[in-house]
């Protein structure tokens, strides 16, 4: 009798080895997914530069933009506010969740108060996408668009 108890705890603590190591793969899955995303936004943005290296600024201007703020300080938001110096479109502004190390001098804000009249905010983040366009919908009275979209 003491075995088959030994055997259903043995059973037990493979069950509980195998559901960590899933979830463990699937997080790593995802974090893959995301650079994976990121790689290939990337590569279209370069392609697109290429062609013309002002493209993303021409592109927001057709759409009456000259004023955004973006959202997302990470690789693709730097990257975005590189790209957009010098041209007719002007970042107002930086919208992120953690505290931003920021040399450009631009003003950050949190999703937590009413964000400044902008004409649009571009989303540089590659998860959760729907969660914070709500979320920006909830303060601000502007276009959203995702970085992707526009590229």
């Amino acid at each position: 009798m003491y075995w088959l108890a030994g055997l259903f705890l043995i059973i037990g603590l493979m069950g509980c080895v195998i559901a960590f190591l899933y979830q463990a793969f699937k997080q790593k899955n995802e974090q893959y997914n995301k650079m994976a995303r990121s790689f290939f936004l990337l590569y279209d943005w370069m392609a697109l530069m290429r062609e013309n290296d002002r493209v993303l600024a021409l592109a927001l201007q057709e759409k009456g933009i000259t004023n955004i703020m973006i959202y997302g300080w990470g690789y693709l938001g730097k990257q975005l506010c590189l790209d957009l110096q010098g041209s007719e479109v002007k970042v107002t502004g930086i919208i992120d969740r953690r505290p931003v190390n920021n040399v450009y001098q631009i003003p950050v804000y949190s999703l937590q108060k009413e964000l400044p009249d902008t004409d649009a905010i571009i989303i540089t983040v590659l998860y959760d996408e729907v969660a914070i366009r709500k979320n920006i919908e909830r303060i601000a009275r502007c276009q959203i668009i995702n970085l992707e979209e526009l590229i």
